[in-house]
């Protein structure tokens, strides 16, 4: 079960844009990540669309790995 679910309301991420006024610099591009999980929570500032890009990547690979995990898993238990 996703540790994110609707029901969960101690749980949550948030990606939000950052009024660039609020930034140094006034970068356009800036975004902040907040994740709260399980008690423990993690902010990220500064974040920029490659950033994001990179991360979006890298969930991306792992999600890929498990798909490819789960079918060769159900084709032995076949």
């Amino acid at each position: 079960m996703s540790v994110f679910n609707p029901e969960c309301t101690s749980n949550y991420f948030q990606v939000l844009d950052i009024d660039p006024s609020e930034c140094t610099g006034g970068n356009p591009y800036g975004f902040a990540c907040r994740i709260k999980v399980g008690g423990r929570s993690f902010d990220f500032d500064g974040l920029d669309m490659g950033d994001l890009q990179a991360m979006k990547g890298a969930i991306n690979k792992a999600m890929t790995h498990a798909r490819r995990a789960r079918r060769e898993w159900e084709g032995a238990q076949e």
